[in-house]
């Protein structure tokens, strides 16, 4: 336990101290060693230490618990769970830590209402509930909560207009708001909000180019107007709209080099809906060439690998429907070097590019009514755990799933759920 954690330190020093003080170090241990185990992607781990912080700072006499630096290790280890929570998809256990963050940061945003930071805090978590709810598919409604932090976040700003923390989250509730609006059909409200959105983040970038978050927030917000334009069947304003991302002067970072070829990836995609195929296939070949340098630079990252991978996958399906299937079968043979490497260090994505991959593979010889070799990839595939639901967005590789062909090569009856 944390007891002999602490104790076996060698120091005595936890033997010197009072029992609140000896419990308040139990309560960092504890913290800190949730902290580390999330930053490993030790999700279960980060749940149990901060749990166990959680629990052992309730557990503080009261007298005690009013010290401010206790109260705000309490609502770290609230955030820190709901943030762990969901990325163990456990979104029940998630709800509930927020629910308890939300109440407790409004108790503090009554006891000091003078104090901007509190309302910012409150906004954030409102978000993140709101974000919460959505993904439960509750019937609870997300949306007073998106509309109670951008209110907030107003008054933050306005009372701090020279914050830029205060305006970027601001921009970020914004777009988080618009996008909800956009799925539930208010154009005119999604539209207005990241709009807003992408305004104040432009103000930000312009003034300070070196601000990196503002930077990547603003091509997040990008991105999502550009889809939503997609979606309206505007595919000449969405390609306007990624073609100023990707003009947009940006750090020589990883963070950098990964929105340039993922926006390049969907600017090739729609400038084939545009009926521009020319124009599309260079821009994928330009995403190939830069996800290939990356991964030159750094042959070991599995996430360059991926993302390799996935560039070839996305040049593959153009090349089908323009140049020829040869040519696609020879591009994603070729994908499947870094994904099976990837995979092989075990990256999840690059286990789903992986199976992904040889799917379309098999999709070709199916195709072809080459039934042997069709059977032969699928089998490969399902090797690599990939399922139907995990390539949905793919109709006609999740179909593949259906057919009586490959039947018997499902490892389980529930498997092509």
């Amino acid at each position: 336990g944390i007891e002999t954690l602490v104790a076996a330190d060698g120091t005595g020093v936890a033997q010197l101290l009072t029992p609140q003080a000896r419990a308040r170090l139990w309560v960092a241990v504890a913290d800190a060693r949730g902290v580390h185990a999330a930053q490993n992607g030790d999700n279960d781990g980060a749940a149990r230490w901060l749990g166990e912080a959680l629990r052992r700072a309730e557990a503080i006499p009261a007298e005690a618990a009013s010290d401010r630096g206790l109260a705000a290790t309490r609502l770290e280890a609230l955030q820190r769970l709901a943030i762990v929570h969901e990325q163990r998809g456990d979104h029940a256990a998630a709800a509930a830590m927020l629910d308890r963050a939300v109440a407790a940061y409004e108790r503090q945003v009554e006891a000091e209402p003078e104090l901007p930071k509190w309302r910012v805090a409150l906004a954030r978590l409102l978000g993140s509930r709101a974000g919460n709810r959505l993904a439960r598919g509750t019937a609870d409604d997300p949306l007073p909560d998106f509309d109670r932090a951008v209110g907030m976040l107003r008054s933050a700003v306005a009372a701090s207009p020279q914050d830029r923390e205060y305006a970027r989250t601001l921009a970020v509730a914004l777009a988080e708001r618009g996008s909800f609006r956009l799925r539930s059909d208010d154009t005119a409200g999604g539209t207005a909000d990241l709009d807003e959105g992408q305004k104040l983040l432009l103000d930000l970038v312009t003034s300070r180019p070196d601000d990196r978050t503002s930077s990547q927030n603003l091509d997040t917000l990008q991105f999502q107007v550009a889809m939503a334009k997609a979606m309206a069947g505007d595919f000449g304003a969405a390609r306007t709209e990624l073609g100023q991302l990707l003009a947009r002067p940006r750090p020589d970072d990883d963070a950098s080099t990964q929105t340039v070829i993922k926006a390049s990836l969907t600017a090739a995609d729609l400038a084939m809906r545009d009926g521009d195929p020319a124009v599309a296939r260079q821009t994928a070949d330009d995403a190939v060439q830069r996800a290939t340098r990356w991964v030159e630079a750094r042959p070991d990252a599995a996430e360059r690998l991926v993302l390799l991978a996935n560039a070839r996958m996305s040049r593959g399906a153009l090349l089908a429907a323009t140049v020829g299937v040869d040519e696609a079968i020879a591009e994603w043979t070729a994908a499947l070097g870094p994904a099976e490497t990837a995979a092989a260090s075990g990256s999840e994505a690059g286990r789903r590019a992986h199976g992904t991959l040889l799917l379309r593979l098999c999709g070709v010889q199916h195709g072809r009514s080459d039934r042997a070799g069709a059977r032969a990839w699928f089998q490969k595939a399902m090797a690599t755990g990939i399922t139907r639901t995990q390539v949905a967005a793919l109709p006609g590789v999740a179909s593949l799933f259906d057919s009586p062909d490959f039947r018997d090569l499902l490892p389980a009856p529930n498997h092509a759920k």
